[in-house]
């Protein structure tokens, strides 16, 4: 069987998926203007080589573990929805093409798993973490 393997961030979506995610849990009330600042700050840090990839995914999913599991679980299938609006039509179009010609479709990405696999389990899709 062949496989088509896509990148999410920047490739099948614009821009960066944490920052979506911080914006989108901004908007939801489940990250405060406080931290809304806070995981922009370390994602400059990050840009600017001060933390580490892993130190910047960290500090900026930080507030995820704070949650309620049941809530949070809720806001990352809302959160996977609204990242497939985001999807470039002409990237749903060639994922759509390989499907049809029996292809396995394969997201490679150093998102964060726990909302990946949600949009993985729209694409019909494998996820690939890669960092």
């Amino acid at each position: 069987m062949s496989a088509a393997v896509y990148d999410f961030d920047g490739t099948l979506i614009p821009g960066d998926s944490i920052i979506w995610l911080a914006l989108y849990a901004y908007r939801h009330h489940a990250l405060s203007l406080g931290g809304l600042l806070k995981t922009g700050w370390t994602g400059l840090c990050y840009k600017l080589g001060v933390l580490s990839e892993d130190q910047s995914k960290t500090m900026g999913h930080a507030f995820l573990g704070r949650m309620k599991q049941a809530d949070r679980e809720r806001m990352l299938q809302s959160f996977a929805d609204e990242l497939m609006k985001k999807v470039r039509p002409e990237a749903m179009e060639s994922i759509e093409k390989h499907r049809r010609q029996g292809e396995k479709i394969i997201l490679c990405t150093a998102s964060c798993e726990c909302y990946m696999r949600y949009v993985a389990e729209r694409l019909k899709a494998d996820v690939l973490m890669c960092s």
